[in-house]
């Protein structure tokens, strides 16, 4: 069994030969006998972990995947977070009827039924609880379990053909539950491609723009496989050219990512928090340290937001559809706070709260596979990585496409940008570059700050989109810096505890013209802070090791030249 490091960023170049075939699972009576009460054509309603029965007979005969052919290049797998026009589940439902109603608002809820009896039965139960009947469509088809996250097709855009359909081999001998993405594929009228790896959904989330996340657990299912083959499988199918590939900081069974981490948007991440004193803490916090340095798809660190789950609440294993959040909550004390997590990471989203029968290691997340939009309006966009000059245009440039098939409608695509005193975002038209890059120049600005901005595109099948995804509720950023003036304040400051000895800080510089950082510090809540170091100019990280154990500390760090300081970033603490 391959044996990892303890962080592996897998970022692959290697071509790995696949097989023509097509992926075929063997559905036999030793599988079967393995459910128990199991019947032919209809449910069953087995827990997300294996049975005892299951893993002996996984154990005994782990299937070895066979790939399809790859999609036509370039893949890109689609982010949670990106245009859906639907979601999956499975009647019997594993959610409350409330989050059914609220779905069917204005998405399509595909509802998986083993037969005409139980689609009865979920048309029925449907309507007498408010659901929006023009938004539900059902697909008849056995299942095993209610995990529609886990066995759930993954979609891509493949090419330049349109949206596609990934399967995989589901890492559980439930052969039912495993041929739904076929059931669908045939269903939505989709080309389908099959990897050739034991996977589960519940343990992957990609950024729509070529970096996902796993647990290692995708190494220790795939023996057969190095993580460069892994690695490739993922690049070929999804697009995903950085794979990182980290540890389970919880230590539970089901070693998925949902349980404990999430994407809320390209460059934002949000992680599980514990205190000091939960078992789990010193292997959370690493995970949170390793993702605070890496580099997300916009070429900066990513924005890490923590949610606080004392009690091991499943807080991450929410449901990010289209402009809304939906979270599991426990009906507890700590369930307000989480809320307000996701309120502040993701401002403009409606963010709601569902008690359910949720469990730490299986919540809402698990239960509700998103089906993205296969005639969405897809913008790609870098922002500038650094801080912009005075007196200097900002180009702003765009790839639209218009997956409808219809063209862009007149005038559009559009910047609105804005400073950040001003009231009103200015429209400004972007002119093509070619047939589907588009350029705009925010004009050239006369004092150093902060400019917000967002794109918006509309096409002619009645598609609209922004980018980022909301929005002018949290538009882009640019710092304006004035040539020798003052540096542009650092931000987003995380504070670790990595032992009783020792501090860890990193942190985002917005600053192309600082000649280093001070980091102050304040021992307890209140008093002044004091210096403790300065550091040279790039640097977004300092190690404190004149901590005490037991004793809270609050720091926060500006930049500095020989005009003078930055404004100061945000205030982060750490108790070693």
């Amino acid at each position: 069994m391959l044996k990892l490091p303890a962080y592996i960023l897998a970022a692959l170049t290697l071509v790995l030969a696949v097989s023509p075939a097509q992926a075929q699972i063997p559905v036999n009576d030793e599988w079967k006998g393995a459910y128990g009460p199991y019947k032919q054509g209809e449910y069953s309603t087995l827990p997300r972990e294996m049975t005892p029965e299951e893993r002996r007979l996984w154990d005994l005969k782990r299937p070895t995947p066979v790939p399809s052919v790859a999609p036509p290049p370039p893949a890109r797998h689609v982010a949670e977070f990106e245009r859906m026009q639907g979601v999956l589940i499975r009647y019997p439902l594993g959610i409350s009827t409330q989050v059914v109603r609220e779905m069917a608002q204005d998405a399509i809820v595909y509802t998986i039924v083993s037969s005409e009896a139980v689609h009865i039965d979920a048309f029925n139960t449907f309507m007498g609880n408010g659901v929006n009947m023009a938004n539900v469509q059902f697909i008849v088809a056995p299942t095993d379990s209610i995990y529609t996250r886990d066995y759930g097709p993954w979609g891509i855009f493949e090419g330049t053909d349109g949206s596609a359909i990934v399967d995989f081999t589901y890492n559980r001998p439930r052969p039912n539950d495993d041929q739904i993405p076929g059931k669908v594929s045939a269903y939505l009228s989709l080309p389908m491609f099959t990897m050739g790896l034991i996977h589960s959904g519940g343990n992957f989330m990609s950024d729509g723009m070529g970096v996902a996340a796993s647990t290692d657990l995708v190494v220790s299912e795939n023996p057969d496989k190095t993580v460069n083959d892994i690695g490739q499988s993922v690049k070929d199918f999804l697009g995903v050219a950085t794979y990182h590939i980290v540890p389970d900081p919880t230590g539970t069974y089901i070693q998925h990512i949902d349980t404990w981490g999430k994407f809320l948007g390209i460059d934002k991440l949000l992680l599980r928090q514990v205190p000091p004193s939960h078992p789990q803490f010193a292997a959370t916090e690493a995970t949170a340290t390793y993702f605070a340095n890496q580099t997300s798809s916009f070429g900066k660190p990513y924005k890490i937001y923590r949610v606080s789950t004392p009690n091991d609440e499943p807080y991450t294993n929410a449901l990010i559809l289209n402009n809304k959040v939906l979270v599991p909550i426990m009906g507890t004390a700590s369930d307000a706070a989480a809320i307000a997590a996701y309120q502040a990471a993701m401002p403009g989203y409606q963010v709601i709260g569902f008690t359910g029968s949720w469990l730490s290691t299986d919540a809402l997340h698990c239960r509700v596979m998103g089906i993205p939009d296969a005639q969405m309006l897809y913008i790609q966009h870098f922002p500038p990585v650094s801080a912009q000059q005075i007196g200097q245009p900002i180009e702003i440039r765009a790839t639209v496409v218009p997956y409808s098939g219809q063209t862009l409608t007149i005038n559009s695509p559009v910047v609105y940008w804005k400073g950040a005193l001003a009231a009103n975002y200015v429209p400004l038209i972007m002119a093509a570059v070619s047939a589907t890059e588009y350029q705009a120049f925010i004009p050239p600005q006369t004092a150093p700050g902060e400019i917000y901005y967002y794109i918006h595109a509309d096409d002619n099948s009645g598609k609209s989109e922004n980018h980022p995804f909301i929005g002018a509720s949290d538009p882009h950023v640019i710092m304006i810096a004035g040539g020798g003036g003052l540096p542009a304040p650092p931000s987003n400051l995380i504070a670790t505890a990595v032992s009783t000895t020792q501090v860890n800080l990193v942190w985002t510089d917005n600053a192309n013209n600082e000649t280093g950082f001070k980091i102050e510090r304040r021992t307890g809540p209140r008093g002044s802070f004091d210096p403790i170091a300065t550091v040279r100019s790039d640097t977004q990280s300092y190690s404190d090791s004149s901590v005490t154990s037991g004793q809270q500390y609050f720091y926060r760090v500006r930049a500095t030249n020989p005009s003078g300081d930055s404004a100061y970033s945000n205030v982060a603490d750490a108790q070693p």
